[in-house]
């Protein structure tokens, strides 16, 4: 993401019911690429528009980082268990 210059910042938090990425934090303009930082507790996301579930998506542990590139608004995330806090950077 060198090449990339952040657009905007969020933390928020998503619990035990699949939220998408522009419902959790407003995605700047020109964003195209975002990175989560994943706090308190394990989450699971999908890229395909499509709503992870507490057991089905791609797993990210509390304490883990990913990232997106692409259509962020097709982005849910879901916590596994509790509530998760997310720091959300957006990169355009």
């Amino acid at each position: 993401m060198a090449q990339l210059t952040c657009v905007g910042f969020a933390q928020t938090t998503v619990g035990t019911t699949a939220t998408a990425l522009n419902t959790l934090a407003a995605i700047p303009g020109g964003a195209s690429t975002v990175e989560i930082a994943v706090e308190t507790a394990a989450i699971r996301w999908r890229p395909d528009g499509t709503a992870p579930t507490t057991s089905v998506g791609n797993p990210v542990a509390s304490g883990g980082t990913f990232a997106v590139e692409g259509k962020l608004s097709n982005v849910s995330i879901i916590a596994q268990a509790g509530t998760a806090t997310l720091n959300i950077t957006y990169y355009g």
